[in-house]
């Protein structure tokens, strides 16, 4: 055991007689270097020069402090030892308070070692470091006590004993009267969402297509729509356009997961787009100069990015590349072509409705926390009447393999078209059946759009819905 003197320690604004008082004091460690020295019961806590911690002893798996007080009405606990004594200093040793004898790291394992004695006061404010490691800390230690037994402290410094040095005693003193009542992440009191509820409602940006507009009213951030056609129909070509208009008309940059076709071609298509000419035709781009398309290139190029999956289409993988678009690329606005294919590139543990409601609820949370705009496609079932490559009618019970795109998607948009009809300008024809809106509820046919074989885009059209669908909503 260290030989340990109790004097002041001006430099902390802490007094002899507070140092005394919880057995903080100063001594020489066996190689002759000055230490502090924290004595807990029957064992001492070192602290160097370097700021490095050591042990004589095993730890008690007690708080700092904790022999001095008898449970009353309330309890403060900080993070260290100085941040106890400076709060002992601004309050003259009168209100109990201690600290856990690990930081931040160790702080919930201590208070559970301790919960008897901890649970005696009325009330425990913790009052740990304002970073993020203390105060995940403290969320993890309050939650372990009695409900509204605990409050959260907050200070104006980044620990107890820099507010006690720069804003004076009387700042530490009123701390904990601040504190306030933990609550698990998720509840939140009404009354602070007041200033949410007056906030008006936010109009998403405009769709390509008016039609589909009055029903979403705007597509919004944090917001996962599913796009679900039969195979062929033009899922993929419906979402390009909307990644086009995202960019070209609200300066919104575009990540694009395309994950059955190569990101050259993924590039091409915009840049299609943006000419009006489907240069993914020969006798097209042989019409069309390199100077033309390079130009066009770096027009419309730099508002997107594009993932080179090279096989690789696992959730596992591909979550963390939208999670890097984002934060690190400033990307908002996600196109997944599709999720099936990510399903069937899944490890095979479960069935595959299991594993496509694990991964579509992943998607969905990773869309609320990144705070993007999420539009993914979906496959469909095989229709038990008029197929879906025919014109079939669809609904929310046809998507492929398990009801949770439909479930956890805030809107769900059909797109129908006849493949086989009798004419060019029928097979042509895409219907916009709006399946689900959450924003209003209003659902149904929004809109038809119709194919242009000569520009390769998709022009919204309002043909008589009478001379075009039979009776039972089918082409």
């Amino acid at each position: 055991m260290i030989e340990v003197e109790y004097v002041a320690l001006p430099k902390r604004g802490i007094s002899e007689e507070t140092c005394r008082r919880f057995k903080y004091g100063v001594g020489v460690n066996r190689d002759g270097d000055p230490v502090q020295v924290a004595n807990y019961k029957g064992v001492q806590k070192i602290r160097g020069a370097d700021k490095s911690f050591a042990w004589l002893g095993s730890p008690p798996g007690t708080l700092f402090g904790q022999e001095m007080w008898r449970p009353q009405k309330r309890l403060v606990i900080t993070e260290g030892e100085i941040d106890a004594l400076s709060y002992a200093e601004a309050t003259d040793c009168k209100w109990p308070v201690v600290s856990v004898p690990n930081g931040a790291q160790g702080a919930a394992r201590t208070i559970a070692d301790q919960i008897e004695w901890v649970s005696g006061f009325d009330e425990v404010i913790f009052l740990f470091d304002q970073d993020e490691a203390g105060q995940l800390a403290a969320k993890e230690c309050a939650a372990l006590l009695t409900p509204g037994k605990a409050l959260l402290g907050t200070l104006p410094r980044k620990d107890a004993n820099e507010v006690l040095l720069e804003l004076g005693a009387g700042e530490l003193y009123k701390a904990p009267f601040t504190a306030r009542p933990f609550r698990p992440d998720g509840i939140v009191e009404g009354v602070d969402l007041i200033e949410r509820v007056l906030t008006p409602p936010e109009q998403g940006l405009a769709y390509p297509w008016p039609g589909l507009d009055s029903y979403l009213h705007g597509q919004r951030r944090g917001e996962m729509v599913t796009w679900v056609a039969g195979t062929g129909v033009g899922k993929s070509q419906v979402l390009r356009e909307v990644a086009h208009h995202l960019w070209t008309t609200h300066g919104e940059r575009v990540g694009v997961i395309a994950l059955e076709e190569a990101t050259q071609n993924s590039a091409l298509s915009q840049v299609s787009l943006h000419l009006n000419q489907p240069l993914h035709v020969p006798e097209v781009r042989s019409t069309v100069s390199d100077e033309k398309l390079a130009a066009a290139a770096e027009e419309i190029l730099p508002g997107f990015a594009f993932y080179d999956h090279w096989g690789s289409v696992e959730g596992d993988t591909l979550l963390p590349k939208i999670r890097f678009m984002a934060h690190a690329m400033g990307i908002r606005w996600i196109v997944l072509d599709h999720l099936s294919i990510m399903v069937s590139g899944m490890a095979a543990e479960g069935d595959e409705r299991k594993r496509l409601d694990q991964l579509t609820t992943q998607i969905r949370s990773l869309c609320s926390e990144l705070d993007i705009g999420l539009h993914i496609i979906s496959h469909l079932r095989k229709a038990s009447g008029t197929p879906h490559e025919e014109g079939g009618a669809i609904s929310l019970q046809d998507i492929r393999g398990s009801g949770a795109p439909a479930q956890l998607s805030d809107a769900v948009v059909g797109l129908e078209r006849n493949q086989q009809a009798e004419t060019p300008e029928l097979r042509n024809l895409t219907r916009v059946r709006v399946l689900k809106n959450r924003l209003t509820g209003e659902t149904g046919e929004a809109t038809c759009l119709a194919y242009n074989n000569n520009s390769g885009r998709l022009v919204e059209t309002q043909p008589l819905v009478e001379e075009i669908f039979d009776g039972d909503g089918d082409f």
